[in-house]
């Protein structure tokens, strides 16, 4: 009977080791769209350039980048994700736990009655272990699936890192804006004010009409009624980068800002399209949920095969706790069972078909992920391209409203030209001005926007992607890890 038994075993063993494998090795799929070999909308080098790294150093404000630090070290939203990342590594933990035998201590004592006067005594102690024969791969499919999640999520933290890094730097440049517009506008403001004192004086002595005086009256009140809203833009954008920062919302008035402040940056090395699917860490998060619902559905259809249980005890009982521990106390056992599904009305198969619909949705969601990534890339540099030609325009555009408008008042002063023809002179310059700061905003912000789009930097990561997952160690994958 011992060696039936002794052979069964060296059987299943043998099977566990030798078995096939349900869980075929994931690899990425072909793409249903073809891709080019440049950016259509490209315009520097594809080599990447001497780029700040992190990037965010690279717009040379030093506000800028405490602000971003800051960021990225007390955002709410990115210490979630970091949590999310530490669930996700205790339930690998707990998933791979399955690859190893379960082991318990067990330890009782009671006493039983047997008529009016026998009590007999009894004390038991020992270990009993038990141990699933990974024979389908059932369970090395499942922590396969688990480890690729928690790959996942931990790219789904970097994305959170970029977004919020990105958020902040556009938050940053929006307020550097507004603090420009406000400048102009109290220049303005002076201006028509000292507009308004000449004409007055002209009106008073009768060279000009009193509807030139109601015009810069009007001129005046206009702009003043303008700085409140810029002002409150402004408070609004402060407490929402305070806000991104994990502090209390708080705002802070309009700043100095030189005359300098922008500066043109360096040509967009792009790369090419096939590294966007390695440099975005959403593109790798979609990519490692796709790897996850294969993995998923090989432990679906591993589910449907028998499963070996290994089960073993050894320990000691007595009638006398002083003698639990003597050799003739011992008493051990060793067994082996098979399950097998026979019949569930379809539930296990129904399982698979839905893993396998998962891992098709999967797979979408992947390629989606993937031509929203070009989108946006795409996107920025055509955005880059179009924003650069308009700065050039304006930057005439400015110089010639100011040109006009010291000509216009000049003339006026003389007598030569009416009112009218300042006003309109005055408002052509301050719409350029104006005009000027808002696209070399959307410069920068495009620039961000780019920086998102390429995945936070110019540099290639150094992580492998899950298509080629390193390979687990010998003490990782467990006595379950033969295929």
């Amino acid at each position: 009977m011992q060696r039936t038994m002794r052979r069964a075993l060296f059987v299943m063993l043998l099977a566990a080791c030798c078995g096939c494998s349900l869980s075929p090795a994931y690899k990425r799929p072909d793409p249903p769209f073809s891709v080019p070999e440049k950016y259509e909308h490209a315009s520097g080098p594809e080599e990447a350039a001497a780029w700040p790294e992190p990037w965010w150093q690279g717009f040379d404000d030093p506000e800028l980048t405490r602000f971003v630090s800051r960021a990225l070290s007390r955002n709410l939203d990115a210490a979630a994700a970091a949590a999310r990342v530490e669930e996700y590594a205790a339930r690998f933990s707990a998933e791979r736990a399955g690859l190893f035998p379960a082991l318990n201590l067990s330890a009782k004592g009671d006493r039983t009655g047997v008529g009016r006067s026998v009590e007999i005594p009894e004390f038991t102690a020992g270990l009993a272990a038990s141990y699933e024969v990974d024979l389908f791969r059932r369970i090395r499919s499942g922590t396969e699936a688990s480890r690729v999640e928690l790959l996942q999520m931990e790219e789904n933290r970097q994305t959170v890192l970029n977004t919020v890094a990105a958020s902040t730097a556009t938050a940053y440049l929006e307020i550097e804006s507004l603090e420009r517009r406000i400048a102009v506008l109290r220049e303005s403001i002076r201006s028509y004010e000292k507009s308004l004192r000449l004409v007055e004086l002209r009106y008073r002595r009768g060279t000009t009409m009193i509807l030139d005086v109601k015009q810069a009256a009007r001129l005046l009140a206009q702009a003043r009624a303008g700085l409140p809203v810029l002002e409150q833009q402004l408070a609004l954008a402060w407490q929402k980068l305070s806000v991104l920062c994990g502090d209390y919302p708080k705002d802070i008035p309009a700043r100095q800002q030189p005359e300098d402040y922008f500066h043109a940056l360096a040509p967009v090395p792009a790369g090419l399209p096939s590294e966007l699917l390695r440099k975005r860490p959403d593109v790798r998060a979609a990519e490692a949920y796709l790897a996850s619902t294969v993995s998923r559905t090989a432990e679906a259809h591993a589910a449907r095969f028998p499963r070996i249980t290994l089960t073993g005890s050894y320990g000691y009982a007595s009638e006398a706790l002083g003698d639990l521990l003597r050799p003739e106390g011992r008493m051990w056992s060793l067994a082996a069972g098979l399950t097998a599904p026979v019949f569930d009305a379809g539930r296990l198969k129904a399982n698979e078909e839905a893993a396998q619909a998962r891992s098709r949705q999967a797979e979408a969601a992947y390629w989606k992920t993937v031509l929203t990534a070009f989108s946006e890339v795409e996107e920025a540099l055509t955005v880059n391209r179009m924003q650069e030609q308009r700065l050039l325009y304006l930057r005439d555009f400015e110089k010639q409203a100011r040109s006009a408008l010291s000509l216009a008042q000049s003339r006026y002063e003389r007598g030569l030209i009416e009112y009218l023809t300042v006003l309109d002179a005055q408002q052509a310059f301050i719409l350029a001005r104006t005009d000027v700061i808002n696209t070399q905003t959307a410069l920068y912000q495009n620039r961000v926007f780019l920086h998102r789009a390429l995945g936070g930097s110019f540099d290639l990561p150094q992580e492998e992607n899950p298509g080629s997952p390193p390979e687990a160690s010998a003490a990782e994958a467990g006595p379950n890890s033969g295929s």
